[in-house]
């Protein structure tokens, strides 16, 4: 035998559908906050990850060229399509071009030295989760 509901109450009122709705969109933006936030910083470990395999290569190509390879002064953004990267991976010292995970002109070398001993490698992070490295912003590394 069913029961019989009270009069007047046949469900949910709009109101409480409302209320539940919000509740649940603020849960969401929340999460949605702290999922791109951890995101983030993911992309930040793997630029550092990423700047220590171009330093390595890097290295390597001076071991075996004595100098550092050479952009007449300029700064190269290291995209894939660049010359660095490329003879980077034709002398197979990394095995494909390094690019940022987010912003592929982000990483730049550029060649300081007249007689082939020294470069700097520029980048930028978003968070500020990298010791030594607080607060985000742009950095530049040096062999």
């Amino acid at each position: 035998m069913k029961k019989a509901m009270p009069a007047g109450r046949q469900g949910f009122t709009i109101i409480e559908l409302m209320v539940t709705v919000a509740i649940i969109a603020i849960l969401a933006a929340l999460i949605m906050v702290s999922f791109s936030n951890i995101k983030a910083k993911n992309r930040d470990a793997k630029r550092m990850g990423d700047l220590k395999s171009i330093s390595n290569a890097l290295n390597l190509y001076y071991s075996l060229h004595h100098s550092f390879l050479s952009t007449s002064g300029v700064p190269i953004h290291l995209d894939g399509t660049d010359t660095i990267s490329s003879a980077l991976v034709s002398e197979e010292f990394i095995p494909a071009p390094i690019i940022d995970p987010l912003d592929s002109g982000n990483y730049i070398y550029q060649y300081d030295s007249m007689n082939g001993m020294d470069y700097t490698l520029s980048f930028c992070l978003e968070t500020d989760s990298i010791q030594s490295y607080s607060p985000a912003g742009c950095y530049t590394i040096k062999p």
